[in-house]
């Protein structure tokens, strides 16, 4: 069965909606440029999909998570003085851990290693549905940069790379975070996604083809980048370009300039 959606296009009404879960440790009011890459991502797939943002309760008061097209579940805190970040318990939570429970959900994607995203893979873990994780941060550099302590800093690597290893894939930003991963850090399969747009492009969505042939080249002739690379992250939408929210053009873009 199809029906015509409010731009005329075609839906299938037959499609199934997947359930996703995003789990990120930190969010919206802290701004970084993880929380951006989740917040994009689940603005695109609730188009499509059921999307749930798993996260940490804010220290802002009344910071209203109804204004996002998607839904988001929140766990308990510990405050800190030292960091800029709270500590999320989402294990103290019983609410967050039912909501969790009874996702139902198809596919779990973590943006963090620490508590709120174990709490993710290990329900993929136990229900049988894909984990994967997108690897941001050189979590080594900002232990050490905290803790002035290589001995902390590799103690606390090694839980990063035990709660990444568990999950089926680990998609890298770009090939040099891949890299440190699987030969510094010592990830024991890890997957790169290479985005070919945002920094990499300098936001030139043209650049999107230049970059695409580069890598495929580069598999072709190097095996390592063969093996690590397993694919593009290309942005695209039916119209070339972007537009300006209000200009009603069908097809094109309200945010980043996309490949038509």
């Amino acid at each position: 069965m199809q029906e015509e959606n409010k731009n005329g296009a075609a839906v299938n009404q037959n499609e199934k909606k997947l359930k996703i879960g995003l789990f990120i440790d930190t969010f919206f009011p802290m701004v970084d440029g993880v929380i951006n890459v989740v917040d994009n991502y689940a603005r695109r797939l609730c188009k499509k999909h059921d999307v749930t943002v798993f996260t940490v309760k804010p220290r802002q008061k009344g910071f209203d998570d109804g204004k996002f097209p998607y839904k988001v579940v929140r766990c308990d805190r510990i405050k800190t003085s030292f960091l800029d970040y709270d500590m999320p318990v989402p294990s103290l939570d019983r609410k967050f851990k039912e909501a969790i429970k009874n996702g139902n959900f198809d596919i779990i994607h973590v943006h963090s290693p620490f508590a709120v995203g174990k709490l993710g893979i290990s329900y993929a873990k136990k229900h049988g549905v894909p984990a994967i994780a997108t690897l941001h941060s050189q979590y080594y550099k900002d232990f050490l940069r905290e803790s002035h302590s290589k001995a902390i800093s590799k103690a606390l690597l090694h839980g990063v790379v035990n709660a990444f290893d568990k999950c089926d894939e680990c998609w890298a930003v770009n090939k040099e975070v891949g890299r440190i991963y699987h030969e510094e850090y010592g990830l024991k399969n890890p997957s790169v996604i290479i985005d070919a747009n945002h920094a990499n492009s300098s936001k030139k969505y043209l650049e999107q083809i230049r970059i695409a042939k580069d890598v495929v080249y580069s598999r072709n002739h190097n095996s390592d980048i063969k093996g690590l690379v397993k694919g593009l992250m290309i942005e695209s939408y039916i119209e070339d370009g972007c537009q300006k929210i209000g200009e009603h053009i069908y097809g094109k873009s309200i945010t980043d300039p996309c490949l038509g």
